[in-house]
Protein backbone atom coordinates (compact mmCIF):
# COMPACT_ATOMS: atom_id res chain seq x y z
CA UNK A 1 0.00 0.00 0.00
CA UNK A 2 1.40 3.00 -0.65
CA UNK A 3 1.50 6.51 1.31
CA UNK A 4 -1.63 8.06 -0.99
CA UNK A 5 -3.68 5.47 -0.89
CA UNK A 6 -3.19 4.91 2.99
CA UNK A 7 -4.42 8.70 3.23
CA UNK A 8 -7.21 8.30 0.91
CA UNK A 9 -8.53 4.97 3.16
CA UNK A 10 -8.13 6.55 6.49
CA UNK A 11 -10.29 9.84 5.32
CA UNK A 12 -12.64 7.38 3.97
CA UNK A 13 -13.12 4.98 6.45
CA UNK A 14 -12.46 7.39 9.30
CA UNK A 15 -16.26 8.59 8.94
CA UNK A 16 -17.62 5.40 10.07
CA UNK A 17 -15.51 5.48 13.21
CA UNK A 18 -16.60 9.42 14.26
CA UNK A 19 -19.24 9.72 16.89
CA UNK A 20 -22.30 11.11 15.80
CA UNK A 21 -21.70 14.97 16.54
CA UNK A 22 -18.90 14.62 14.01
CA UNK A 23 -21.28 13.43 11.43
CA UNK A 24 -21.34 17.18 9.24
CA UNK A 25 -17.50 17.26 9.79
CA UNK A 26 -14.85 18.25 6.77
CA UNK A 27 -12.01 15.40 6.96
CA UNK A 28 -9.23 17.15 4.87
CA UNK A 29 -5.75 16.48 4.89
CA UNK A 30 -3.04 18.94 3.57
CA UNK A 31 0.59 19.20 3.22
CA UNK A 32 2.43 21.22 5.91
CA UNK A 33 5.84 22.56 5.71
CA UNK A 34 7.34 22.14 9.31
CA UNK A 35 11.12 23.56 10.57
CA UNK A 36 13.72 22.80 7.89
CA UNK A 37 11.45 22.51 4.66
CA UNK A 38 10.27 19.43 6.41
CA UNK A 39 6.86 18.09 4.83
CA UNK A 40 4.29 16.76 6.48
CA UNK A 41 0.59 15.06 5.94
CA UNK A 42 -1.85 16.96 8.48
CA UNK A 43 -5.52 15.36 8.84
CA UNK A 44 -7.50 17.61 10.07
CA UNK A 45 -11.60 17.44 11.12
CA UNK A 46 -13.48 19.99 11.51
CA UNK A 47 -16.90 20.34 12.33
CA UNK A 48 -18.87 23.60 11.29
CA UNK A 49 -19.05 25.31 14.84
CA UNK A 50 -15.10 24.43 15.51
CA UNK A 51 -12.95 27.42 15.24
CA UNK A 52 -9.78 25.51 15.91
CA UNK A 53 -8.87 21.80 15.62
CA UNK A 54 -5.51 20.12 15.76
CA UNK A 55 -3.68 18.79 13.03
CA UNK A 56 -3.25 14.84 13.18
CA UNK A 57 0.20 14.01 11.57
CA UNK A 58 0.18 10.87 9.68
CA UNK A 59 3.16 9.67 8.99
CA UNK A 60 4.17 8.52 12.31
CA UNK A 61 1.09 6.09 10.95
CA UNK A 62 2.17 4.65 8.03
CA UNK A 63 2.84 1.91 7.21
CA UNK A 64 -0.58 1.29 8.42
CA UNK A 65 -0.84 -1.66 11.96
CA UNK A 66 -1.86 -4.96 10.73
CA UNK A 67 -4.04 -5.12 13.88
CA UNK A 68 -6.44 -2.36 12.18
CA UNK A 69 -8.76 -4.96 11.21
CA UNK A 70 -9.19 -6.36 14.45
CA UNK A 71 -11.75 -3.37 15.70
CA UNK A 72 -14.90 -3.97 15.04
CA UNK A 73 -16.58 -2.62 12.19
CA UNK A 74 -19.30 -0.05 12.54
CA UNK A 75 -22.70 -0.22 10.89
CA UNK A 76 -22.36 0.57 6.63
CA UNK A 77 -18.76 -0.01 6.71
CA UNK A 78 -17.69 -1.15 3.23
CA UNK A 79 -14.84 -3.56 3.71
CA UNK A 80 -16.07 -6.85 5.34
CA UNK A 81 -14.30 -7.74 8.57
CA UNK A 82 -11.94 -9.75 9.41
CA UNK A 83 -11.27 -11.91 12.16
CA UNK A 84 -7.99 -12.10 14.24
Amino acid sequence: MTFEVFIEQVTELLKFYLPEEYAGAAITVQEVTKNNDQKLHALCIKRPEDRVVPNIYLEGFYPPVVFINCLPAPAGFPYPAESC
